[in-house]
């Protein structure tokens, strides 16, 4: 066994990266092929707005929106974790070859990953633009607040949890070419500018100050886009995000530096 490697911290680094690499795996998992977590995590903010039917539908929808990115974090999990072992494997073996691939294997994936770091440090926009297509999407399609579509109840969901209407404001839905705006609401029919959804609601879930009836900035979310709810919530997060991975990617420049120093020491 090579002294360099296995008598030292870099066996611990190496352990912590296969944690790091489960982590993701297990998450990306998650998030790619489970929506409980998600459910109850929308749940708690809902307050018995939407049904559990109507619940299960957007979270299949917002898994849909989110399986590229999920299976991403998976991916990376996996090949983090068999790169440890590749390497754990040529430092016991006392292996030059195997360690030289692991070296130029994790040196790609090293840089691979500042890569998409630096984009999100200075761009942090440019990898939800495909996001914002399908939320513009969702809005074209809406139909009503009691429609059972995918698009509809996603729009639904989104606007009563994160209190916001359409993509950028509420004139968005001036393109939807199936929404229903005819009502009848406390026995006067009124013609809709905006999704019901769009109003504040009350603790007791009901609309305020004359909403539906009429739409204020007072009243409703109109004048708040869900894109910027969405971006608002990702920046909350996002940075902490950031920080881990930069964190994960030092522990890897100290495995690859031991990896480094292994090969360039074995008699």
């Amino acid at each position: 066994m090579s002294v360099g490697w296995a008598d030292g911290n870099p066996v611990l680094w190496s352990v912590l990266e296969q944690i790091v690499g489960l982590a993701l795996s297990v998450g990306g998992g998650l998030l790619r092929w489970n929506s409980q977590p998600l459910v109850i995590l929308i749940e708690e903010k809902m307050s018995g707005q939407t049904s559990s039917d109507q619940m299960k539908v957007a979270m299949q929808g917002l898994l849909e929106w989110l399986a590229p990115f999920a299976l991403g974090i998976f991916i990376s999990g996996i090949i983090i974790i068999v790169l440890c072992i590749i390497g754990l494997f040529g430092a016991i073996c006392n292996s030059r070859l195997i360690l030289v691939i692991y070296l130029i294997l994790h040196g790609l994936l090293v840089i691979a990953e500042i890569i998409v770091v630096i984009i999100y440090a200075t761009q942090p926009t440019l990898m939800l633009e495909p996001a914002k297509g399908l939320l513009w999407q969702t809005a074209i399609n809406y139909v009503s607040e009691n429609s059972t579509d995918k698009d509809s109840v996603m729009m639904n969901v989104m606007m009563l949890s994160l209190n916001c209407c359409g993509v950028d404001n509420g004139t968005d839905f001036d393109n939807a070419p199936n929404f229903q705006r005819q009502r009848t609401y406390n026995g006067i029919t009124i013609t809709l500018r905006y999704p019901v959804p769009c109003c504040k609601f009350d603790s007791s879930s009901q609309p305020q100050g004359g909403c539906p009836v009429t739409f204020t900035n007072a009243n409703s979310n109109i004048a708040y886009g869900c894109w910027r709810a969405v971006t608002s919530n990702v920046d909350n997060y996002g940075h902490i995000l950031l920080y881990i991975s930069i964190a994960v990617i030092a522990l890897q420049v100290i495995l690859e530096i031991a990896a480094i120093v292994v090969i360039c020491t074995e008699k």
